[in-house]
């Protein structure tokens, strides 16, 4: 679900259930993962506008495949 419509970026809400609690920060850390690893897959930079205010020029944050 998209929550907002920032300045620099858009927000995003991902909602879903899980039967075992106990493993919410696992499920929360591989979430991230996946979601990461997909836009450097499609080669789409993440950014944050702390991190693009600081850019000097340098080369794309995504990952590239050695």
């Amino acid at each position: 679900m998209q929550t907002s419509l920032e300045d620099w970026y858009v927000s995003y809400q991902i909602n879903a259930y899980i039967s075992d609690p106990c493993i919410m920060a696992v499920i929360y850390s591989e979430l991230h993962r996946n979601i990461h690893e997909a836009f450097d897959k499609a080669g789409v930079e993440i950014m944050s506008p702390h991190y693009q205010a600081i850019r000097d020029g340098n080369e794309s944050t995504v990952q590239t495949k050695i």
